[in-house]
């Protein structure tokens, strides 16, 4: 999440760029197309956009995110 956030293109970030980051954080653990399928629910939830392959997401979800991780 942070990689995302913390991207330099105010576009948003590539989903190759985001898939890149969570495989190599994550080896064992994460399935191409698990991604897949929670990108096109997160979309469909509002809570990521994409325009022209770029994603970028919604405020609401890093708050969620970070509160998760203090409790």
């Amino acid at each position: 999440m942070a990689m995302i956030e913390q991207g330099n293109d105010r576009r948003g970030t590539l989903r190759k760029d985001i898939w890149s980051y969570l495989s190599r954080e994550f080896p064992k653990v994460i399935d191409y197309r698990d991604f897949l399928l929670a990108l096109q629910t997160l979309e469909t939830n509002g809570r990521v956009t994409n325009t022209n392959g770029y994603y970028r997401v919604h405020e609401t979800v890093y708050n969620e995110v970070k509160e998760q991780c203090t409790t």
